[in-house]
């Protein structure tokens, strides 16, 4: 039922509606937990991480995460594939800029998830 009805607005665009601030997301990150309660039939106040677990279901955050390394493993492994424009996103941040960036972007998110798996 969560794979049919949910999990696909979750990862349609995923990594492009969701790489903004953490607090933007999280009204769905709720509506998520609501609906596993709502599938293990359990009260509206019991904890849901053991829950999501259980049920074998990625939250909002790792599908996120999960997107960007995908994208990233594209564009580190098979760059004929990618468009030159695109190659630049693996780069430091330090080489471009002096000064602290935006960190939830998809250019600084990017290579912060590759490098951390």
């Amino acid at each position: 039922l969560y794979y049919c009805s949910i999990y696909p607005y979750l990862t349609s665009y995923n990594i492009i509606w969701a790489s903004t601030y953490t607090k933007s997301i999280k009204s769905l990150y709720h509506l998520q937990k609501r609906f596993v309660r709502i599938m293990a039939n359990v009260y509206f106040t019991a904890h849901s991480a053991g829950l999501i677990h259980d049920l074998k279901v990625m939250t909002v955050y790792d599908i996120k995460k999960l997107q960007i390394a995908m994208y990233f493993y594209k564009i580190v492994n098979s760059s004929s594939c990618v468009p030159d424009q695109y190659k630049t996103f693996c780069q430091f941040n330090s080489d471009m800029h002096q000064h602290s960036t935006r960190q939830f972007t998809i250019r600084f998110s990017g290579p912060t998830i590759w490098n951390s798996l």
